[in-house]
């Protein structure tokens, strides 16, 4: 009966991208993935994160899909202003002359200081995220003593290749970015010692409203978010069941985790 069932699976699970036609890949025995770079399905939803991540103001989900489809496929073709030009955005239809193009190339053309660490999430590599493009924003600007110690091998050690497209991506956007004028910058890690670092998951209700409303209420009493790596002292969740990636991270690192209601009851607060 297993076997009929698993057979049957096999049969249902998609073997193509239904956006591009291009072959998937199965990650972990669980997810299905469209490795193609220029893919509308993945691709949109990936440029929209990264002007997300950029805070481009005006730049929504709705225009990543109308870029994208006039071959605008990464964050830096909308970073090149040689590209990214008020006249050839009209010429493909993606805007009309008025203050709505007016304010969304002056997002773009006037952005002075950017965050290495941004630039890199924002440039959506596979297996990339927040945390780790902080640690490559050091490495690239020059500390080869970055720890990296609790991500991927394969990952890191393809993002520091200097030989590698994708190390001479990060380089040729970031001289991209300086010769049109803007400062690509490298933002020093907070100091932590002596302090509790802690990373959450999951929401703080009803305790606290949001997030933020709880760092607030135990950032006086010596506790600092951070992300979460193998020095954070805490992981605070709403459920010690749970099995978020954070989770599974703080088990690897051996971090202590406690709930949101726990932490607020050790320190007295209502």
């Amino acid at each position: 009966m297993l076997h009929e069932i698993e057979s049957n699976l096999v049969q249902i699970v998609p073997k193509e991208c239904p956006a591009c036609l291009n072959k998937l890949s199965i990650i972990d025995d669980l997810h299905l993935r469209c490795n193609y770079e220029k893919c509308p399905g993945s691709g949109t939803k990936k440029l929209a994160k990264a002007l997300e991540i950029l805070d481009l103001k005006g730049l929504g989900p709705k225009l990543a899909e109308k870029l994208f489809e006039v071959g605008f496929f990464f964050i830096e073709d909308i970073l090149d202003l040689n590209s990214f030009d008020p006249k050839r955005l009209i010429d493909l239809g993606v805007f009309k002359p008025g203050k709505g193009l007016d304010n969304v190339y002056a997002s773009v053309a006037t952005l002075e200081n950017i965050d290495l660490a941004k630039l890199i999430e924002a440039m959506q590599f596979e297996d990339v995220g927040k945390t780790l493009s902080k640690r490559l924003s050091e490495y690239y600007s020059g500390n080869k003593d970055v720890d990296f110690s609790g991500f991927t091998k394969t990952t890191v050690s393809r993002m520091i290749d200097i030989d590698g497209p994708e190390y001479k991506r990060v380089k040729r956007v970031i001289e991209q970015l300086k010769s049109r004028g803007s400062n690509v910058t490298v933002k020093e890690e907070k100091k932590t010692e002596g302090l509790i670092t802690f990373e959450m998951t999951g929401s703080p209700a009803p305790h606290r409203g949001t997030k933020d409303d709880f760092y607030l209420s135990i950032k006086k009493f010596g506790y600092e978010h951070t992300s979460l790596t193998k020095d954070t002292k805490l992981l605070i969740t709403d459920d010690l069941t749970s099995n978020t990636g954070k989770m599974k991270k703080a088990q690897k690192f051996g971090t202590k985790v406690m709930t949101y209601k726990q932490v607020l009851d050790s320190l007295n607060i209502i």
